[in-house]
């Protein structure tokens, strides 16, 4: 499930006239899957996806954060990463080595929400 959130530009933050894209994503994990816990997949989809920046110089910046409530509107995991123009968050989206690791979430998720922000 992809969204978009189109901002009038006079509510985006400016830096000498250059603005990010904001890749976010959340993620609720089942209870077990590839034989692990739910608690062991989070770590290994969190490694997995820091183990990308290295290889996708297209991310200029990315964080991972876990669920601290635990409440039934909780998201197990969220993921917000920075690109320079729609341009380069496909050419992340494509990467084959993002593919990999989006392959494991699939089977690992219950559920997703992402959204693009500009």
């Amino acid at each position: 499930i992809f969204f978009m959130i189109i901002l009038n530009t006079e509510n985006i933050a400016f830096c000498e006239d250059v603005y990010m894209i904001r890749h976010i994503v959340m993620w609720r994990f089942l209870e077990s899957a590839e034989g692990n816990s739910k608690v062991e997949n989070i770590k290994i989809a969190t490694e997995r996806l820091y183990a990308l920046l290295p290889k996708i110089s297209e991310i200029k910046k990315m964080e991972i954060g876990a669920d601290v409530l635990h409440t039934a509107a909780s998201m197990d995991m969220a993921l917000v990463t920075e690109f320079e123009t729609l341009d380069t968050l496909h050419t992340y989206a494509t990467h084959p080595e993002h593919l990999k690791v989006a392959d494991f979430m699939k089977i690992s998720q219950e559920c997703t929400l992402a959204q693009k922000k500009n």
